[in-house]
């Protein structure tokens, strides 16, 4: 699969779940439709990707302070700084199992609620990647469509992810103690390119 960089008006599309919305702002959709060529994207799933050495010494490799979720979309961020693209390629294969490390989704069960660190990994990506300020104003945004979102669902009668507005609220970085997000850290030494 390949992805767009999240943004704020990403967030907003998550959150309301409108399919309108989702159609006229389709270049912020996060999930891309790809064609049968290999293309540049803006990010890809860390359980499919394939990096040059020299890339990630250039750039530091993978940030530490993320445990799980957003590693690898602020790895292409970072790349894509630096000048080296991330790119689709459609002839390759790799079975992912969408949310089996975490049990996060079950076929049977449904969707369950997010852990705290995918919250804390959000976080701290919206504020390397806006800065503090800008975080902030994408959090506003995605508690307040995030709850009409909630509305729509239940009048539709479907069940939301459990928790997922009151986790956003309790993990943003609008609480004052959500605010200090550590540097980046990576045990990869930065080398010069050969």
């Amino acid at each position: 699969m390949a992805f767009r960089f999240p943004s704020l008006i990403s967030e907003f599309l998550s959150g309301v779940q409108i399919g309108m919305f989702s159609r006229l702002l389709a270049s912020s959709v996060v999930p891309r439709e790809m064609t049968k060529k290999a293309q540049p994207t803006d990010w890809i799933c860390g359980a499919a990707m394939m990096i040059r050495a020299s890339v990630a010494r250039s750039i530091g490799g993978l940030d530490e302070n993320y445990f799980l979720y957003f590693e690898e979309t602020d790895l292409c961020r970072r790349a894509l700084r630096a000048g080296f693209p991330t790119w689709y390629v459609p002839e390759s294969r790799v079975m992912h199992i969408l949310g089996q490390s975490t049990n996060v989704t079950g076929a049977a069960e449904g969707s369950r609620r997010l852990p705290s660190y995918w919250f804390e990994s959000r976080r701290r990506y919206f504020a390397v990647t806006f800065g503090v300020r800008k975080a902030m104003l994408i959090d506003v945004v995605g508690i307040l469509s995030l709850s009409l979102g909630v509305i729509k669902q239940a009048l539709m009668g479907k069940r939301p992810v459990p928790f997922l507005l009151r986790d956003l609220m309790t993990h943003s970085i609008l609480r004052k103690r959500n605010r200090e997000i550590p540097p980046f850290k990576s045990s990869l030494v930065r080398a010069p390119l050969d």
